[in-house]
């Protein structure tokens, strides 16, 4: 992996970097005057937020070919053997569903094939999981099962820093996290339990109700660690270290290794390596 400065993850910081001094390119008000020590706060600052991160998450997993598309996917679920289709395509939301029809929820990253419709949400150390944002993704994933034709397979898959139960809003855990695993308590939780009589986010358009209630029974939860999905990259690029350097196999290395070097800039992925060596 190379260094920071170098990674095309690096990148997007450096268009932040680019809009800190230049505001008004984007109708912004000018900067009056040059503040080295809060430019740095601000960039540092950068560095830790969840949103940069999605968008780098994303682009990866736009990039990445098929195969590890599907790795990676699986390694979200207890089950080795998954069919999430031959052909999965990262998309905007807002290229299958009307964009007033989906206002109330952003989704983090979606994708798409035959047979699976797959929404994660991203998570790190202090943004917590709530029953609300779940909520959300299941009445999106109802209402994108009744737009198709099609029967498909609705997948919700959290990515987290914590343990799932750990990671979520302290409020809620004692009330869903139940059982002695975390994800086996959070579906039948969503399957079982009474929904709220209002949400504060209803859309207009829809009935959110309905969409979870189509919906929560077929729905497919899975959860993973930044640490998860981080061996799996690793994994991925030692395989390529086999294989040899094709020109397919160096552009992989350049974007699994530097995602990989954003993860260990952030604290969420440590290489277990050496101990597998050992």
């Amino acid at each position: 992996m190379t260094s920071d400065n170098h990674t095309w993850t690096n990148q997007l910081y450096r268009i932040a970097d680019f809009l800190y001094w230049e505001p008004q390119r984007i109708n912004r008000q000018k900067r009056q005057s040059g503040d080295m020590q809060a430019y740095q706060t601000a960039m540092s600052n950068l560095r830790t937020l969840e949103v940069p991160l999605n968008r780098l998450f994303d682009v990866m997993i736009h990039l990445s070919p098929q195969r590890v598309k599907r790795r990676i996917l699986a390694g979200f679920l207890p089950v080795t053997e998954v069919d999430f289709g031959q052909q999965i395509e990262y998309l905007s939301i807002y290229d299958r569903l009307a964009e007033e029809e989906t206002y109330f929820i952003q989704p983090d990253t979606v994708l798409a094939s035959k047979q699976a419709h797959i929404c994660i949400e991203l998570k790190i150390d202090k943004s917590p999981l709530t029953l609300n944002q779940v909520y959300k993704y299941l009445a999106l994933l109802g209402l994108w099962q009744t737009k198709i034709e099609t029967s498909t397979t609705p997948y919700l898959f959290l990515l987290t820093q914590k343990n799932l139960a750990t990671q979520w809003t302290y409020g809620e855990r004692a009330i869903v996290f139940t059982e002695a695993d975390d994800l086996t308590s959070l579906q039948h939780f969503l399957r079982t339990a009474d929904l709220p009589q209002k949400f504060n986010w209803t859309a207009a358009s829809i009935n959110p109700h309905k969409m979870i209630e189509e919906i929560r029974e077929n729905a497919i939860l899975g959860w993973a660690s930044w640490q998860t999905v981080g061996d799996i990259l690793d994994a991925e690029l030692r395989s390529l270290d086999q294989d040899g350097t094709s020109e397919g196999a160096e552009i992989l290395q350049n974007l699994l290794g530097d995602f990989l070097t954003e993860l260990t800039h952030r604290g969420l992925w440590k290489s277990t390596a050496w101990q597998r060596e050992a």
